[in-house]
């Protein structure tokens, strides 16, 4: 839709972008995830957090083709409800939803920079935490352990690219931790003066909600399309194939790695360690 001026309105995040004109970085949105798929089953939940990093030039482009394309919804896109037919998905039927999604799924592949997953088991932290009480406090929640893993594993990435640029990160206000990650976004940023924040790559960070930055709805698809695959192979019900829709996450010109770590009790043992030597689990 275009403003009195004949121009399309900027957008939430292209606003944001404009408080700092130098910054020349990616953005990258973040989204928590608690799988109820094996809870229904009889088994014990996991928790997923994803991030999918975004060039400048292709935030825009990628909301026009997204937002063209769920034209049709009340709400933001929700990858759990499409897929299952739920909500206002379930009077579209199953045919055209899994159309929508196959169409989403190339478009994020088609915009998208890097692509990060962390994934935890409830159990596997609980039984961590009830051998290391007294370092419960120096990790936080599953969501803490899978938020510094996935910016340790985006400053590694970037690293390895010989990338030196700044990251400015989204979260989605009202989410999954959203809480949590601001607490420890406050205090990376406030650490050594701002020099723990730099050796991370960080720029800073901003909430957001879904009908601000439809990109939040992208790492949503991401770690669903995960889940559900890891659910799937888990189970043994998966088969040798993907689903396409997973595939085409991979596809496209700007789509670089999708980069994934599961995380155990002797990675929560080092987050441990990282986090205490660097001072994220106190309030400085």
């Amino acid at each position: 839709m275009m403003g009195p001026s004949g121009r399309r309105p900027l957008t939430a995040v292209e606003q944001m972008l404009m408080g700092l004109p130098s910054f020349r970085g990616p953005f990258c949105v973040l989204h928590a995830f608690i799988d109820e798929t094996r809870k229904q089953h009889g088994s014990v939940p996991m928790f997923g957090l994803s991030a999918i990093l975004f060039e400048q030039h292709n935030l825009a482009p990628f909301e026009a083709e997204w937002s063209a394309r769920c034209a049709g919804l009340k709400k933001p896109f929700h990858a759990a409800y499409c897929n299952a037919n739920r909500d206002e998905y379930a009077a579209f039927g199953s045919a055209a939803n899994r159309q929508l999604a196959a169409d989403l799924a190339k478009i994020i592949g088609r915009y998208r920079s890097y692509a990060f997953v962390c994934l935890l088991d409830q159990p596997e932290y609980d039984a961590w935490s009830a051998a290391h009480p007294s370092r419960v406090s120096a990790v936080g929640s599953p969501y803490a352990v899978c938020l510094v893993n996935i910016l340790d594993m985006i400053k590694g990435v970037l690293d390895r690219a010989g990338d030196h640029r700044e990251v400015w990160y989204g979260i989605e206000s009202g989410g999954n931790g959203w809480n949590e990650a601001q607490d420890i976004f406050d205090r990376i940023l406030r650490l050594n003066k701002g020099q723990f924040k730099t050796k991370l790559q960080i720029k800073t960070y901003t909430q957001l909600g879904k009908t601000d930055s439809v990109h939040l709805c992208a790492a949503d698809f991401l770690i669903w399309e995960w889940q559900r695959h890891f659910y799937e192979d888990e189970k043994g019900t998966g088969g040798d194939e993907y689903r396409q829709n997973f595939k085409d996450l991979f596809s496209g010109e700007a789509a670089s790695g999708i980069f994934h770590r599961y995380i155990d009790k002797g990675r929560i043992n080092n987050r441990a360690l990282f986090n205490r030597i660097n001072k994220i689990d106190r309030d400085y």
